[in-house]
């Protein structure tokens, strides 16, 4: 994980100079980016997760980054109620309250990002599924059931916003996802804690 954090670092600081160096240097960067995305690809499969592309088109990367904030919001009522263990019950509440404030600066980023990108309300077919069998489960099973899916999660959303800050094309956006990207270590941070 910390390998992952300072190849992006490295990255960003690397986009950013380059941005300033003229055309030629943008094209090295994007290949530069495109490694910290692999890498960041290699982190999120090394937890399980699998290896559909990355979004990096701006509507893509809301469409995704909203679909992942439902998805943690709902999940987190469920742990809130259904976890057997006060951290967990802990964790679903702080995920309900950071994703909804996640998913209202997604949507003013969005709209901000000229021309503006429409957010979808709808949960993804596959993230409907994981959420579904969550609310089928109890006891152990559930807390089980409940941290690997936000280990898979949170990966893929970190790797999301990680790509975006790279090779994304609207600022707003871009500004979001580097600003998300702490928090979503965050909570990363804290279920690898729980798997121990």
């Amino acid at each position: 994980m910390r390998l992952m954090l300072t190849t992006t670092a490295v990255a960003l600081a690397i986009s950013v100079t380059a941005c300033n160096n003229g055309a030629d240097d943008r094209a090295a960067n994007m290949a530069e980016g495109n490694d910290a995305v692999a890498n960041d690809m290699a982190v999120a499969n090394d937890v399980g997760e699998t290896a559909a592309p990355i979004p990096t088109s701006s509507p893509e990367f809301v469409a995704a980054i909203a679909a992942s904030d439902e998805f943690e919001i709902e999940s987190g009522k469920l742990a809130a109620a259904k976890a057997t263990t006060p951290e967990l019950k802990a964790f679903g509440g702080m995920l309900v309250t950071d994703h909804q404030k996640a998913a209202t600066l997604l949507r003013n980023a969005a709209a901000n990002a000229g021309p503006a990108i429409s957010v979808p309300s709808s949960m993804p077919a596959e993230q409907q599924a994981m959420l579904d069998s969550l609310k089928g489960a109890t006891g152990a099973e559930f807390d089980k059931m409940f941290v690997d899916q936000q280990m898979k999660a949170h990966s893929r959303a970190l790797s999301t916003l990680n790509a975006y800050t790279q090779v994304g094309d609207r600022p707003a956006l871009k500004t979001f996802a580097m600003n998300a990207q702490g928090v979503i270590q965050e909570h990363l941070d804290q279920l690898i804690g729980m798997k121990r």
